[in-house]
């Protein structure tokens, strides 16, 4: 299933200073969308992944990361709602990013491709929405970067969104969340493939891939769901004589296993760098500017939700979002979830989140 693809000619002006002559983005939406464009729902996609949030696996093909929430009475129910997701710009899936052709030279942009910031992605996205002849949506929903931007929705455009559901964020990167980034990013400068950044045509940096996927991991997978899982089981004896790189704990055979995965994404290296600077970069209240301020002009009403054992944002920090929220007078609720899931818990137990979404939406 490839995406719709929409060209913007007239380009954007960044944060940064710089501009885009021209870009792409591309989507999917599921559902038919009402006359009047009242139903239509944005979903934001994570830091990895691309516009394919529905769908199930095809022959060859992955299912969709959100395949288990998008769908006919599904959490986001495509009989009632027109369901849009866009791979964001600076992606590699479609949209515009460091991977495309360069205008002036043809070739892969590579490191001269502008950074770009959450704030731009959504502003690639309203570009979208105008296209799409969508004047509100009912309501944009992410978690992780996803909720990053559905926050950002809310505050740059507040006459275009009429309901948020951000899920696992908060208004502002933490100091863990920059340390996290920092060796995601390191992770691939030190890969002799990236060439930096410069890579396009030849190998892949796998090294670097593969140790993302393995940091990524100990913050999508919480320590109670490693023990459960794992534990001690060993999975071959201790060897006698020199060192082995072969692994000896079931653990160990998994997070390899993860990271030879990764050798088959068809995902940019050099997408990890540009989204994760411009996640480090995200910040609603710069110079710790009041949060009731920056929501001043939202329109919105909130979901916010968290998960009891996130390590990467704890429930506290969106706790302090939605007394904010109520503070400059929105309708803001806040849930925090058990799962042992952590972090991940959104895209791998969707089920948790419907009735929560079902009784805001019904409000």
């Amino acid at each position: 299933m490839k995406p719709e693809l929409v060209a913007f000619p007239e380009g954007l002006k960044l944060d940064s200073g710089q501009s885009l002559p021209e870009f792409q983005l591309a989507y999917h939406r599921w559902g038919e969308l009402a006359d009047d464009g009242s139903n239509a729902i944005l979903l934001c996609h994570t830091m990895t992944s691309d516009a394919r949030a529905g769908g199930e696996a095809a022959p060859g093909q992955r299912p969709g990361w959100w395949s288990r929430a998008v769908g006919p009475g599904r959490l986001f129910d495509t009989n009632r709602y027109c369901v849009v997701c866009s791979n964001v710009l600076g992606g590699c899936g479609g949209s515009t990013g460091p991977s495309s052709p360069h205008p002036e030279d043809g070739r892969p942009y590579g490191l001269r491709f502008p950074q770009v910031s959450i704030q731009d992605m959504v502003r690639a996205q309203r570009m979208l929405q105008l296209h799409l002849g969508i004047p509100c949506w009912h309501l944009v929903a992410g978690g992780c970067m996803g909720g990053f931007q559905a926050l950002s929705w809310s505050v740059h455009f507040p006459e275009a969104v009429k309901n948020v559901m951000a899920i696992g964020c908060s208004a502002r990167s933490s100091s863990l969340s920059l340390a996290f980034f920092e060796v995601l990013r390191q992770s691939i400068y030190l890969d002799p493939g990236w060439r930096e950044g410069d890579h396009y045509g030849h190998d892949r940096c796998w090294r670097g891939m593969a140790l993302n996927a393995m940091v990524g991991t100990l913050f999508w997978m919480t320590p109670e769901v490693m023990e459960q899982r794992f534990a001690r089981q060993r999975v071959a004896a201790a060897e006698s004589g020199g060192f082995s790189r072969e692994p000896r704990f079931a653990l160990e055979k998994f997070l390899q296993q993860l990271s030879q995965g990764a050798y088959g994404q068809n995902f940019d290296p050099n997408t990890i760098l540009y989204t994760s600077r411009a996640c480090s970069d995200f910040d609603l209240h710069p110079q710790d500017q009041p949060l009731e301020e920056v929501f001043a002009e939202a329109r919105a009403r909130y979901l916010l939700v968290s998960y009891a054992n996130d390590l990467r944002y704890p429930a506290e920090q969106l706790e302090q979002l939605g007394q904010a929220l109520r503070k400059a007078g929105h309708q803001a609720s806040h849930h925090v979830l058990s799962s042992p899931l952590g972090h991940g818990a959104f895209l791998y137990e969707p089920e948790l989140l419907l009735p929560l979404l079902r009784d805001f939406l019904a409000d």
